[in-house]
């Protein structure tokens, strides 16, 4: 009775000066900032509740708002945003399970989200130059969307979990990445869900009904982008799913049965008008490279096929160093095409500073990876022109296709590493993005999921679900006209941040 008391009775002045005295004490300005940041994580894949961050950004730009300086408002956003990179990225720590000599390097794991917690740091700091409602907020907006910019290259970039990702799961949104790209979005999502702050404050309603005209006007511009599906003539595709655990992956007593395996699945009940056949990242290794490997190859494919699978290949024996590629191969045995993965993983796959940190590489291979020479569009025979990408260069936006634009990209992973966890859903997501910003259909083919035929507008058409094993037939969706962000990049942000900074100066010397 005493708690449904205080509940009735907490509109009287005594309970909001306790309130209000309450929230100005820094510890619980941070809890609460923490809090919020961990609950934004449910917007994002694979629960996509977008309806929380009606409550989590208004929240916390809410404890932003309250900050007299831009010492508090950097601390209050970093809160937010280590919480909310802890335990959207936790799945990395899966990674480091995987062989007992990493287990020690478990706590590595929090410092990407304290690097990322530290770019929302700056962008609470930055938004603590205006003063405080609408322009705070607007400044906060602009910097989030221009410090993911920076993530995206800083330290060889991670452009994972955009806030612009939350819209995968309404697609006219996303169309808007066509236009404006994700950094923008990012920024004028940031501004929507902070509409319940709007309202709250009556004299900012017509900031309300401004930012629900503009998100009225892309949503009608997605509707009208989004069109049925075609697909491209005489292309039928076989993505190979194996689902080979990343504690067998390396393991060379059972390297041949793990080939056998995809071969066997390929080859079962494989329809007559398959004209390529997909394999994940790293599906071959090095070892394969022998009259015999390709023998194996030729029972797999039937006259006229080709396999496109991702490979470790050995580029220089003697110095063993090898890449992350991928090979094309046609009916005969013989490697007609090569991809090498240029953005290479830090820590995963190359070790930043090796001469300095006591780190071996978490990708068990006995050979030093090198980077291959970048984009590059592929010119098959019998086949529309295709860009690989391996992996997580998928996530890296204006770094998926090079000129002459191709009219499909392929993708090739291996989210084995993280297991059942958030990190395939997000990974997954970041392919839907590129498919809308660009205008190009993306096959995604993983070892252990998610699998996926994703359409020009980012739209999944066909997936195989994560921790399955099996195959997935299917055409190939055509491509639609070159986009305006894929001409203009980042430009837009560029501009509109550069406007907003020189309107606020104007009007601060007023």
């Amino acid at each position: 009775m005493k708690l449904a008391s205080t509940f009735l009775n907490f509109n009287k002045p005594k309970e909001k000066h306790m309130l209000s005295s309450l929230l100005h004490q820094k510890k619980i300005q941070f809890l609460f900032a923490f809090l919020l940041g961990a609950l934004s994580v449910l917007a994002f894949p694979p629960f996509s509740y977008l309806f929380v961050l009606f409550v989590s950004i208004p929240g916390f730009l809410f404890l932003l708002d309250m900050q007299e300086n831009k010492k508090g408002g950097f601390w209050v956003a970093s809160f937010f945003g280590f919480s909310h990179f802890i335990f959207s990225l936790s799945w990395i720590s899966n990674a480091l399970k995987i062989s007992p000599q990493f287990e020690p390097l478990i706590p590595m794991a929090l410092i990407a989200p304290a690097l990322f917690g530290f770019y929302v740091g700056l962008s609470g700091f930055f938004a603590c130059f205006t003063p405080k409602g609408f322009k705070r907020t607007l400044v906060f907006a602009i910097f989030w969307g221009f410090m993911e910019w920076i993530r995206s290259f800083f330290l060889t970039g991670f452009s994972w979990n955009l806030l612009s990702s939350v819209w995968v799961e309404f697609l006219p949104m996303l169309q808007t990445l066509s236009l404006i790209g994700p950094y923008l979005l990012s920024s004028l999502t940031l501004l929507f869900f902070a509409l319940p702050l709007f309202l709250y404050k009556k004299k900012d309603y017509k900031i309300s009904l401004g930012l629900l005209f503009i998100f009225l006007i892309l949503s009608l511009f997605g509707f009208e982008r989004i069109a049925p599906n075609k697909s491209v003539l005489g292309i039928k595709l076989r993505l190979v799913q194996p689902n080979i655990a990343q504690t067998d992956k390396w393991n060379k007593s059972i390297r041949e049965e793990n080939f056998m395996k995809q071969i066997k699945l390929t080859r079962k009940d494989m329809p007559k008008d398959v004209t390529h056949v997909i394999w994940p990242e790293a599906s071959m290794d090095y070892y394969m490279e022998t009259p015999l490997f390709q023998e194996f190859v030729i029972t797999a494919l039937n006259q006229g096929q080709r396999l496109i699978s991702g490979a470790v290949r050995l580029i220089d024996r003697k110095k063993l160093t090898v890449a992350n590629s991928i090979l094309v191969i046609n009916d005969l045995g013989y490697i007609e095409n090569v991809y090498d993965k240029h953005h290479l993983v830090p820590f995963g796959e190359y070790i930043p500073l090796k001469d300095f940190l006591p780190f071996q590489k978490i990708v068990q291979s006995q050979g030093e990876f090198q980077k291959g020479n970048g984009k590059k569009t592929f010119f098959l025979p019998n086949t529309p022109p295709v860009g690989f990408s391996v992996c997580y260069e998928i996530i890296f936006p204006l770094e998926v296709i090079s000129a002459p634009r191709p009219k499909w990209i392929l993708n090739v992973a291996n989210d084995a590493w993280y297991g059942l966890s958030a990190g395939p859903y997000q990974h997954l997501a970041s392919a839907q993005m590129r498919a809308a910003e660009e205008g190009l259909p993306v096959i995604r083919d993983t070892n252990s999921g998610i699998s996926a035929v994703i359409s020009p507008f980012g739209e999944i058409l066909k997936q195989l679900p994560l921790g399955s094993q099996g195959v997935l037939d299917t055409t190939l969706p055509m491509e639609i006209h070159s986009t305006l962000y894929s001409k203009t990049g980042n430009i837009p942000l560029f501009l509109v941040a550069f406007g907003v900074l020189l309107f606020l100066f104007f009007k601060k010397r007023e």
